[in-house]
């Protein structure tokens, strides 16, 4: 999938398994989504989210599902549920 922002750079994110795989500038891309989302609270919480896998971090996706709710964004909030709710790839996993 690639989405653009509204600055131009284009963001990327491919499946493997159900699990996003990121390429080597992914944090890069990620803080310019960030800074890209300004006062939509729903691009916020898009790139939060993302930053939030990259890292890791389960309850920062978690908290990114309750943006989604509030904004009225039912599949966004089941997605996001469903993310966190997948474990990370361990050592050995298919990239």
């Amino acid at each position: 999938m690639t989405w653009r922002t509204a600055s131009g750079p284009a963001i990327s994110m491919t499946f493997c398994s159900g699990r996003p795989r990121h390429a080597p500038d992914a944090a890069g891309l990620v803080a310019e989504a960030k800074s890209a989302a300004g006062r939509n609270p729903v691009a916020t919480a898009l790139a939060r989210r993302a930053g939030a896998l990259l890292r890791g971090d389960a309850d920062g996706v978690l908290g990114t599902a309750a943006a989604f709710a509030h904004a009225g964004y039912p599949y966004q909030q089941a997605r996001t549920l469903a993310l966190a709710a997948t474990p990370p790839p361990g050592p050995g996993s298919v990239k």
